[in-house]
């Protein structure tokens, strides 16, 4: 007999836009809360989404307790059900309480402009801490201490991050941590995983 593919079924979308509420229309990040609140990291702001209406937060000149800065590029909710933000200005902490925002900003100058604080990924270590993909090196981030620590290419070492245009960042499930940069793909096993900045990462993971 003829065989006949079936027909692609008919996908309806329904579309949210600025005329909605949204922030901005070129959203950039996507992720639902602990309280099933859905939020929208845009190149204008971050929304949030309560399944009627958007409410909007942005920075405020002035105001510290607002977004550091308005093009957030990454969201991410960790085990504990608070929001991180990755922005253009550093990492955010949404306070559910009150409706701010927290900063964080590594000590060390960054090598290239603000490069430090264009946060591009952020994935939870797996305890207490965040690893942060950034446009100026790899960072982990202890959410207890406030500490950062931060890697970067060293040109006369050949097991120093590839690149410090840091992309993306993934741990599998045997605990190595992967890291995508603009000259190649990094991995660190396990027991490398240091997050000392005086105790530097020596093995070279895949290239």
């Amino acid at each position: 007999g003829i065989a006949f593919a079936a027909p692609t079924p008919t996908l309806r979308f329904e579309h949210l836009s600025v005329d909605d509420g949204l922030a901005q229309e070129s959203v950039l990040a996507i992720v639902q809360d602990k309280d099933g609140f859905m939020w929208f990291g845009t190149q204008s702001g971050l929304s949030r989404y309560d399944g009627y209406r958007f409410t909007n937060f942005r920075n405020v000149v002035g105001d510290p307790k607002t977004l550091a800065n308005n093009w957030v590029r990454v969201l991410y909710a960790d085990r504990k059900g608070r929001l991180w933000i990755g922005t253009d200005g550093g990492l955010d902490r949404y306070e559910p309480q009150t409706g701010t925002f927290s900063h964080f900003l590594p000590d060390e100058p960054a090598k290239r402009g603000n490069g430090n604080r264009h946060i591009h990924a952020i994935i939870g270590d797996g305890k207490d801490g965040l690893w942060l993909a950034t446009g100026d090196g790899l960072q982990h981030f202890d959410i207890a201490t406030g500490r950062f620590a931060t890697w970067h290419h060293e040109p006369s070492d050949p097991a120093s991050l590839a690149d410090d245009q840091v992309n993306a960042v993934a741990l599998d499930h045997q605990g190595r941590l992967w890291i995508g940069t603009s000259s190649g793909l990094d991995s660190l096993a396990p027991d490398l995983l240091r997050f000392e900045p005086d105790k530097p990462i020596t093995e070279k993971g895949l290239r």
